[in-house]
């Protein structure tokens, strides 16, 4: 039975159809337009990293303005879709090799913003789960500190 209800809301859902029908990776391509349209995060030649990539949605997003954008550096513990190009590393943000290797392949570009969708596997149990957010957020700020561009005033 409900398995028959998520068909049902599969099958009505707007955004299952609008992705149909314009060829979008994931749903998740809508959530990033909509940030952007509200906020304009996304600026003329800025150089991204887009953290929890993976399927693809937001760098797909990022690659479509790619005439309008810098460079789109993506990472995911998980492979992205092979219809991107894009710079990836495949890997766990929480390792020091693959953050480390996310600052070296950034090495030349000053990078304007940095993008996460990322959520870990939950368990449900909050003492296990709110570390594992803890961590994450502990990496991206990380990421934060050491490559944002530096605003001048």
């Amino acid at each position: 039975m409900k398995n028959k209800k998520w068909i049902n809301i599969q099958k009505n859902d707007k955004y299952i159809n609008f992705k149909k029908e314009k060829n979008i990776i994931s749903r998740s391509w809508f959530k990033i337009k909509e940030i952007n349209k509200e906020f304009n995060i996304i600026k003329k030649g800025d150089n991204i990293i887009d953290l929890g990539c993976s399927p693809g949605g937001w760098t797909q997003f990022l690659i479509q303005k790619k005439n309008k954008i810098g460079k789109i550096f993506s990472c995911d513990i998980t492979p992205i879709n092979k219809k991107l190009k894009t710079n990836f590393i495949l890997g766990d943000i929480c390792k020091k090799k693959i953050l480390n290797k996310i600052i070296k392949k950034t090495i030349n570009y000053k990078i304007n913003n940095i993008l996460s969708d990322i959520s870990p596997n939950i368990t449900g149990i909050k003492e296990i789960d709110n570390p594992k957010f803890r961590l994450i957020v502990k990496q991206i700020l990380y990421l934060c500190k050491l490559k944002l561009k530096k605003k001048e005033i």
